[in-house]
């Protein structure tokens, strides 16, 4: 009888660690499909509504990086509304992947940027982008974005 009761007991302790596993299986699939369609959101944001659009989704220490670190969501504004002011230019981003653990979130993916310049004369550039993410109350907020260029068909190996 005591035995029965220790593969009863026993029994019961797996099932509510597959039930536990199980719910934190899905809670980290329900975060990385809350951090991509946070990238949407934040991509959408930017395109409707350029510097202030952009900045919008940066947590208040967040850091992009510049010729030095830019820090905060106003700094981070004021460091792209040049880019944002003149026409033509766009940044479009697609997320191609996310990750998440509790509540910090990756989110990678491929981005297009277009300038003009003096002259009117259009340069398109493409390259790979990573973005920190940090969850603040139920909403994620940005806390690191960077990206690398792709290298030039010169310099390619």
């Amino acid at each position: 009888m005591k035995t029965l009761l220790k593969i009863a007991a026993f029994s019961l302790l797996l099932a509510g660690v597959a039930v536990l596993s199980y719910s934190e299986g899905k809670q980290h699939e329900r975060d990385e499909a809350a951090l991509i369609q946070a990238e949407h959101d934040f991509e959408r944001a930017t395109a409707q509504h350029g510097a202030a659009g952009f900045a919008s989704f940066f947590a208040e220490d967040a850091v992009i990086m510049r010729d030095q670190p830019v820090v905060g969501p106003k700094a981070i504004e004021e460091a792209r509304k040049p880019f944002f002011a003149t026409p033509g230019n766009r940044l479009e981003w697609k997320p191609t992947g996310a990750e998440s653990e509790h509540d910090l979130g990756c989110t990678l993916g491929r981005y297009q940027i277009t300038r003009m310049d003096e002259k009117g004369v259009k340069t398109i550039g493409h390259g790979t982008y990573i973005t920190a993410w940090r969850r603040s109350d139920k909403s994620w907020k940005v806390i690191f974005d960077g990206g690398m260029p792709d290298p030039s068909p010169a310099t390619k190996p």
